[in-house]
C-alpha cells in the first residue's frame, strides 16, 4: 500500500486480508457521503468475520461528529459479532484527539500503527 497525504477527496483503501486481519485505510476528508460509504464497507468486512478489523485513520484529514457516530456504530457491531476492532491514529493527530475527546475508548482500541495493534492482540 502506498501512503497517501490527506486531501479533501475521501478514499478507502483496503488491503488484502491476511491471517484474519482486515485493514481499511481512510484518507482525505470525511463528509456525510463518505461516512455512508465507510459504514457500508465496514459492514461488509465485519460480515466476513475477521479476527480483527483495523481502521487506519492516519491519513484522514479530520473526524467530524458524523464520523465519530459511525465509528461508534461500527464498534458496537464488531462487539456484537465478537470481532476485535482497532483504530489506528498516532498521538497528537487531529483524529486521535477527536477520538479521545469523544470518550469512546471502551468501544475500541486506539493504536499509533498496525504493528502496535497486532502486538496488543497477543
Amino acid at each position: 500500500m502506498t501512503p497517501q497525504r490527506p486531501t479533501d477527496r475521501f478514499a478507502i483503501i483496503h488491503d488484502q486480508p491476511e491471517d484474519g486481519v482486515h485493514r481499511l485505510t481512510l484518507a482525505g476528508g470525511l463528509d456525510d457521503t463518505a461516512v455512508t460509504s465507510l459504514h457500508a464497507l465496514a459492514s461488509e468486512h465485519l460480515a466476513a468475520l475477521p479476527r480483527l478489523l483495523a481502521l487506519d485513520l492516519t491519513d484522514l484529514a479530520g473526524l467530524p461528529p458524523s464520523g465519530v457516530r459511525i465509528l461508534d456504530d461500527i464498534a458496537r457491531s464488531a462487539g456484537r459479532a465478537d470481532i476485535a476492532l482497532c483504530l489506528i491514529a498516532p498521538p497528537h493527530h487531529p483524529v486521535h484527539d477527536a477520538l479521545v475527546a469523544a470518550e469512546l475508548r471502551e468501544l475500541f482500541e486506539l493504536h499509533p500503527d498496525l504493528p502496535a495493534a497486532l502486538a496488543a492482540m497477543h
